[in-house]
């Protein structure tokens, strides 16, 4: 451990290691972090910790929702001082053919996001249970199953809207680190789709856009959201705010207008 800051992420994610594996380690084929843990790019009391848990298939039924309740038992032990993704998959989920349809809920959505979440472990997954070479077995998705799986979760999206209120109020009105999160999550797709490479770094996607895809309309926001987040949010001054905001808007209205696999240059 280098960094004091994050003391508590290496205690919390230790926690919830020893916790489930002591539990159900005969259910559990690994357990691989993703997101900015991985990246290098984690900030303390910003950053989420992003880590799929994968079941073996022979696993019982229940299975699923008992590492769940570690996962929420851990955060509660925590005081949620710090937020764990909540990513369960048998490994069967994984392989292909993959189901497409499956019930549209927030619960399920990491079910229609699994090429995306593929796509991040063979990037930079990093495996903290389990054979490393677990990576090498799971398919690695091509970008028509990316676009396939955009689809599908823009289909998810509209619907859900629809029936939950409180989601839709905030897509219209978000906090500045969604705003932040959707404009870095947009221009990490954005990316890929121009240059056919990853960089799943929220940290230098912006620079990452700059230098290979000249004319993005979105550089300005992108850069400005980056500055926002590698400040941890601190001191945004009302204008850079207002800024973030609008480009926020442009950003969604440009999504709204264009196909999942587009890119605004």
């Amino acid at each position: 451990m280098t960094d004091p800051n994050l003391e508590n992420v290496f205690d919390f994610s230790g926690f919830f290691y020893e916790s489930v594996v002591s539990d159900m380690e005969d259910s559990i084929k690994a357990i691989i972090v993703v997101g900015s843990l991985a990246t290098k790019s984690y900030l303390p009391e910003v950053s989420d910790i992003d880590q799929i848990t994968i079941l073996k298939d022979s696993t019982t039924p229940e299975a699923p929702e008992r590492v769940l309740q570690h996962i929420y038992d851990t955060m509660e032990s925590f005081g949620r001082s710090v937020n764990l993704s909540t990513v369960v998959y048998r490994l069967s989920d994984l392989k292909r053919p993959r189901r497409t349809d499956h019930e549209y809920t927030p619960e399920t959505k990491h079910l229609l996001s699994i090429p995306e979440e593929l796509l991040r472990i063979h990037d930079h997954g990093k495996v903290i249970y389990g054979k490393k070479e677990i990576i090498l077995e799971l398919p690695k998705p091509a970008m028509e199953e990316i676009t396939d799986c955009k689809k599908l979760v823009r289909k998810w999206d509209r619907k859900i809207r629809k029936t939950h209120s409180e989601i839709e109020r905030m897509v219209k009105n978000p906090t500045v680190k969604i705003a932040v999160q959707s404009i870095l999550s947009n221009a990490i797709w954005h990316y890929y789709y121009a240059t056919g490479c990853t960089c799943f770094n929220k940290h230098q996607i912006a620079h990452k856009l700059k230098e290979k895809v000249p004319g993005y309309i979105f550089q300005d926001v992108a850069e400005l959201a980056t500055k926002i987040r590698m400040n941890s949010f601190r001191d945004i001054s009302d204008r850079n705010e207002n800024l973030l905001i609008k480009g926020y808007h442009r950003l969604l209205q440009w999504g709204k207008d264009h196909p999942v696999n587009a890119v605004p240059i």
